[in-house]
């Protein structure tokens, strides 16, 4: 449902949380904007039809390295500010389970430079809005062979999966909260059988993407 400043969201009754976009007067929640009302269980918020992008904790995004700082990768999300991807939040090649040296720290362009492409996952919001994000599963990483696709971060909804596939068109989608959409052609699954009976030959064909 759409609503515009002043319109009523809902009743303050029966323990009803005011989200955001939302002020109470009167018994009853206003919108403070225009926007979409949701409910989240007994939350009533006003979702803005446009701006930027502000994050929540366990929100999958796409998003472009701008900046290798000191242990961490400064991350275009669509925020107000850049997001942070700490090193101590990647995880390792071949999934090495140790504590950070400071030759890590120097070999951080070997993992993400600048124009790389990745997908993360919100850890925290500051205050003031930053955003820290970390790597900690193996369905993170950096986005190849492919392109993204900007489209309103307010027409995203939460999915169970945010990783499509599309065999129709022999397509694969990464949906980001943020607004992002990494497109990319789906890996014929007999490469995938190839490479694994060669032990990794396969990978020539699948580079050809």
């Amino acid at each position: 449902m759409i609503c515009v400043p002043g319109d009523d969201v809902a009743p303050l009754q029966d323990g009803l949380m005011r989200g955001h976009g939302t002020y109470a007067h009167s018994n009853q929640l206003v919108s403070c904007g225009a926007g979409r009302i949701e409910r989240v269980n007994k939350l009533a918020s006003v979702r803005p039809v446009r701006g930027r992008y502000t994050g929540s904790v366990g929100d999958l995004v796409v998003g472009e390295i701008v900046e290798v700082a000191h242990r961490s990768w400064k991350v275009d999300v669509g925020s107000t500010r850049k997001a942070t991807l700490a090193i101590t939040s990647v995880t390792l090649p071949d999934d090495a389970q140790r504590v950070r040296t400071h030759e890590d720290t120097l070999a951080m362009r070997e993992l993400f430079k600048e124009g790389d492409v990745v997908v993360c996952e919100v850890q925290a919001v500051n205050a003031d809005g930053q955003l820290h994000l970390h790597m900690k599963s193996n369905r993170y990483g950096l986005l190849e062979n492919g392109c993204v696709v900007r489209v309103n971060q307010h027409l995203v909804r939460r999915l169970k999966h945010h990783f499509v596939e599309l065999p129709d068109i022999n397509v694969e989608l990464c949906v980001g909260h943020n607004g992002r959409v990494w497109v990319q052609r789906a890996i014929p699954s007999r490469w995938i059988e190839a490479e694994a009976q060669d032990g990794g030959g396969g990978a020539g064909e699948a580079d050809a993407l």
